[in-house]
Order: structure tokens, then C-alpha cells, then sequence
């Protein structure tokens, strides 16, 4: 028989047995609780308890900020190994059929989490801290707007941006309307064109260092795209389309008139290739087309404060071809270059022609 002087008293046994429930029981909630979601996860994201979810509720976050919320959690959720959750009020669902866990109560399920702030607060720059985040929930504070942090699963990315339905239909029917009769048995190119206007011209923005890109540079655009192809169709998506009937002008523009944001980005991205203007409406309409794309490089204005919050290497997408209206030899280096071609491991849709098939 043991002597009493190894044995403990009470009130530590007591504590001691608490104590290994409460590990019992921890355990056996997280992993009850990780069951009915990790499991939903698309690989390589699955094997992570960690979530990583970015405030995409801003009030002034728009489609194209939106778009690069997502893309980027994405990207930042395969570099360090955590799975991305989104809220079912995420406005993208309603646009996209995106393959991801949706929540009903993103606080419940983030629980416990810390939060990351965009190094410097340098929205359209690529922040590399990203990389060594911890693997505990995490929330990311910011706009990340940089293709640098989804360059490693553009193919997953692609496949979550597929335009749901009712959206890719209205979009693909304003198309059909609009082909030119002469041409609806014979190949053609199509060429959107972005034309941001509208809040950028207040004084508060101008001053800040945005800038507006030109009559004389989307003429410029519209002939280099008219040297390369001999039978096309510019299709022009704007916040003023009454400036662009009257700058924006050629023989085979066709405007688009009275849709939402969502329509006119589902038409540029059935574009075969994509004139930029600035910002981040223009940016995704380019990437979803997957063709050429020139953009208007006097964007910032230089020594503003938004020039700070600009790397343009990290903005732009390496294939997007820059014009300059300060560069009087700007066609010596402009080169267009398609962003995929029909070699590429995975798939991308390859608009040669615009007699492509339309749902």
C-alpha cells in the first residue's frame, strides 16, 4: 500500500482532472468542427484548420477592388498553407460560381483571429511580408492589388471566375445583337474598350494624382489594334458613353448602353482583347479576356501621393503592352502579346475569332 506522502492532495487532483477534460474536449470540438468544413475545400487548400478571409465590406470597394480581394486571398491562402472563407454576403457570389466555403457568420467561424494590414497601406504594390504569415486565422485588412500574389494558381483562379448564367447570357446576347450582319459567317476580332470617367474627374481625385486617359491615346490603341487584325469590331463599356460617342469614335465601334457593371465586365472579358483605361474595372476585364491588352501608362500622375501607393511591375500584367502619351516613339516598343496561348497546361479561353460558341 502506497504511504499518503505520495499522494496528492484534493484540490490538485481535482484540478488536474479538470484540466485533462478540458484538453478532452477542446480537441474533440475542433476537430468536429474542422470536419464539416475543411472537407469542402478544393485541394491544395484542404489540409489547413487555418482560415485566412480579407474585409471585403468596404463601403468604397467596388467590383474591381472586390475581385482582387478574392483572387489575392486565394493566392496568400496557398503560400502559407490556410484555407480562404468568404461570407455568403460576399457580393461576388452573385455574379460568379465560385467553388468555395461560403459562411453564414464569418466572425463565428473566424473565432479567434488576428489581423494583417497591407504593408504601407500601398494598395496597387505587391507586399512580400504575405508570404511568412503565421498559420492562424487571419484576417487581411487592405486592397491587394497585385497579380504577383495569384501567379502561382491562375488556373484555380480561373476556374472560380466562371460568370454565372443569367450574367454571361446578357452579356453574350448584346454581343450577338451587335454582330455586323456582313460578318456572322465569317471570322472577325473583337476588341473591348474601357472608358473610366466619371468620379476620377472630381477635383478630390484629380488632385490626389488620378488622371483620365485621352481621346488621342484610345486612337492611338484603336490603330494599333486595326494594323494587326483587318476585320474588327471595337465594342466600347463606359460610365459616360456620351464622351465616348464623341471622342471614342470608328466605323465599327458599337456601344454599350443601360447595362450594370457586371454585364458590361462579362462583355469586355468575351472580348478577344481589351484597351484599358485606368483602374481595377478595366484591370480585371483584361486579365478575364485573356487576349492583348494595352493600358494608359500616364496613370498615376508622377509626385502625387497616389503614385506612392503604385508599383507598376506589381500592377500590371508583364504581357500588357503600355502606351504613353508623352513617349513620341511609344509604337518602337509597344508589343502586343497575347496573356495565354493554345499551348498553355490549362485551360484558357483563346479568342482568335469572335464566331466563338455563344450559350
Amino acid at each position: 500500500m502506497y504511504s499518503d506522502r505520495w499522494r496528492l492532495p484534493c484540490w490538485k487532483r481535482m484540478f488536474t482532472a479538470t484540466l485533462v477534460a478540458t484538453v478532452v474536449v477542446c480537441v474533440l470540438l475542433e476537430t468536429y468542427s474542422s470536419q464539416g468544413t475543411v472537407g469542402l475545400i478544393p485541394p491544395p487548400y484542404g489540409p489547413s484548420r487555418s482560415y485566412l478571409t480579407v474585409d471585403y465590406d468596404y463601403p468604397n470597394k467596388r467590383l474591381g477592388n472586390l475581385l482582387f480581394n478574392f483572387a489575392s486571398t486565394l493566392g496568400i491562402a496557398r503560400m502559407t498553407n490556410m484555407t480562404p472563407i468568404y461570407g455568403r454576403d460576399f457580393a461576388l457570389v452573385k455574379y460568379f460560381r465560385l467553388n468555395v466555403t461560403l459562411v453564414d457568420d464569418i466572425d463565428n467561424a473566424m473565432g479567434m483571429s488576428v489581423g494583417y494590414d497591407e504593408y504601407g497601406s500601398r494598395a496597387c504594390a505587391y507586399d512580400p511580408f504575405v508570404e511568412r504569415l503565421r498559420t492562424i486565422n487571419t484576417r487581411l485588412h487592405g486592397y491587394y492589388q497585385s497579380w504577383k500574389y495569384f501567379r502561382q494558381n491562375e488556373h484555380d483562379l480561373r476556374a472560380h471566375l466562371h460568370f454565372r448564367f443569367d450574367v454571361l447570357s446578357r452579356a453574350q446576347e448584346f454581343l450577338r445583337m451587335n454582330t455586323p450582319p456582313q460578318w456572322k459567317l465569317v471570322s472577325f476580332t473583337r476588341v473591348g474598350i474601357h472608358v473610366r470617367r466619371g468620379d476620377i474627374l472630381r477635383d478630390y481625385f484629380q488632385n490626389y494624382g488620378y488622371t483620365v486617359a485621352t481621346e488621342a491615346y484610345f486612337t492611338r490603341a484603336m490603330a494599333l489594334f486595326k494594323e494587326q487584325f483587318p476585320r474588327i469590331q471595337f465594342v466600347v463599356c463606359s460610365d459616360d458613353i456620351a464622351w465616348c460617342r464623341e471622342h471614342v469614335r470608328d466605323e465599327s465601334v458599337v456601344y454599350s448602353e443601360g447595362n450594370s457593371p457586371i454585364i458590361d465586365l462579362a462583355i469586355l472579358s468575351s472580348c478577344d482583347h481589351v484597351i484599358m483605361s485606368t483602374g481595377s474595372f478595366s484591370w480585371w476585364a483584361a486579365w478575364l479576356a485573356g487576349g492583348m491588352a494595352v493600358y494608359y501608362d500616364d496613370w498615376p500622375r508622377p509626385m502625387s501621393q497616389l503614385e506612392y501607393f503604385v508599383t507598376k511591375s506589381d500592377y500590371f500584367y508583364p504581357t500588357w503592352a503600355p502606351i504613353s502619351m508623352k513617349d513620341r516613339h511609344w509604337k518602337r516598343r509597344v508589343k502586343l502579346t497575347p496573356m495565354y496561348t493554345r499551348s498553355d497546361t490549362f485551360s484558357v479561353p483563346v479568342k482568335t475569332t469572335s464566331n466563338k460558341s455563344l450559350l
